[in-house]
């Protein structure tokens, strides 16, 4: 990047799972090695990470920033690196002490989301594996929440009783639709609700398509109901992309809230740009 502007992108499937401590930097210097003559000031290129290369199990652990805080406020740590072209800056994630909780990654993204709109003050639901929802104010993250509603999909799918009953790879949006009001609806009864999926199969014959989404739809709608309430605001964001941005923002709708999900791409590359602009301000403020 220049300033705000993306000069050039890559991607690559190496990522925390897949590496050990030692191969993440032979692993940047590989994807970048062709901007390094391009792109390079003064011999060397600035290097901004964020998300699990910060874990204890990434390229260096870089702890967490208690909240509240404001989320472009976090703390950097800079590993040892080998190579001198590069000077790497990891960012921290953020930390809740009651409830405990932990988020890594997401705090890029909601500093891009403020990048975007400032004086935003409400909740924000950020869907994934581990699905985000925080309270913004003034600035700061006030307060979060995290949410197992994918793995626990995925796990009920391949290893429970009902493992033979959904066919992930499809789709129902009758079924969904369905699933969403009857976990909004009733969310303390979220256990007994799953196994009414395996009676629904036996008794009114129910195909896979429709008890994968009516499984899908009755996690989503639980979750929402639970968190609206646990964290009640009129103004409600979805930060996300992909078909789980778009389940959500579906569930949303069931539930008579439209809501557009706005790219996370876009919001962590304007977030990454304001930890970059800290980090400038940060060093001229060290030398003077």
């Amino acid at each position: 990047m220049s300033d705000g502007d993306i000069l050039a992108m890559k991607s690559s499937p190496q990522g925390m799972s897949g590496l050990a401590q030692s191969e993440f930097e032979p692993v940047l210097m590989e994807l970048i090695s062709e901007w390094l003559d391009k792109y390079a000031l003064n011999g060397q290129i600035q290097v901004i990470a964020c998300g699990m290369v910060g874990s204890q199990q990434g390229w260096c652990e870089a702890g967490y920033t208690p909240i509240p805080s404001a989320p472009s406020d976090v703390a950097v740590t800079k590993p040892n690196v080998e190579d001198p072209r590069i000077d790497v800056s990891i960012l921290a994630g953020l930390s809740q002490a009651e409830p405990a909780d932990v988020m890594r990654g997401e705090e890029t993204q909601i500093a891009g989301f403020f990048a975007k709109q400032s004086d935003f003050s409400g909740l924000i639901c950020m869907p994934g594996t581990h699905s985000k929802w925080a309270f913004l104010e003034n600035g700061n993250v006030v307060r979060f929440k995290t949410v197992m509603t994918g793995e626990m999909y995925s796990i009920i799918s391949d290893h429970s009783v009902l493992r033979q009953l959904v066919n992930k790879n499809a789709s129902d949006a009758n079924a969904f639709q369905k699933g969403v009001l009857e976990g909004a609806q009733n969310p303390e009864l979220l256990l007994s609700n799953l196994f009414s999926i395996r009676a629904r199969s036996v008794l009114e014959n129910v195909n896979s398509n429709a008890s994968a989404a009516h499984l899908s739809g009755l996690l989503i709608g639980t979750e929402i109901a639970t968190m609206k309430k646990l964290m009640p605001s009129d103004t409600i964001k979805l930060l996300g992309s992909g078909v789980l941005s778009e389940l959500y923002a579906e569930a949303f709708a069931v539930l008579g809230q439209s809501i557009t999900p706005m790219d996370v791409t876009e919001l962590t590359v304007l977030g990454l740009h304001k930890a970059w602009q800290n980090l400038t301000k940060e060093k001229y403020l060290n030398v003077s």
